[in-house]
């Protein structure tokens, strides 16, 4: 088993909890989290195909990171944006917002102990 691929994760998921005050996090959750920080924008489509799991599954993950489910009163992370692709209306795309970027770099700094030893 690789163990310092193992501590990077395990930082991860501790740096995303300690920044969001949130307990709810699943593996998911947070590997969808991590494919939209390493790219500018992405499709939901593309997520699906990265974190594979279905793409129902990768939009309650955005809505999740994102502004959440207002009508059934979830609150999201305000991590990431969706919004639709202006030159294909029928496409959506995601993207980190401020708060994601500052979030993602706590979980840089606290993961890269590792990254780099």
């Amino acid at each position: 088993m690789n163990t310092k691929l193992l501590r990077i994760v395990i930082d991860s998921l501790e740096a995303l909890k300690d920044e969001t005050g949130r307990e709810d996090l699943r593996l998911p959750l947070v590997l969808t989290l991590l494919h939209v920080a390493d790219r500018k924008e992405v499709s939901h489509q593309e997520l699906s195909k990265l974190t594979r799991v279905s793409q129902s599954a990768t939009a309650k993950n955005l809505m999740t990171l994102g502004e959440g489910t207002p009508a059934k009163g979830l609150e999201g992370f305000g991590l990431v944006d969706s919004f639709e692709d202006p030159l294909e209306r029928r496409r959506k795309l995601a993207r980190l917002t401020t708060k994601g970027k500052e979030v993602m770099k706590a979980i840089e700094t606290k993961a890269g102990r590792f990254i780099n030893a």
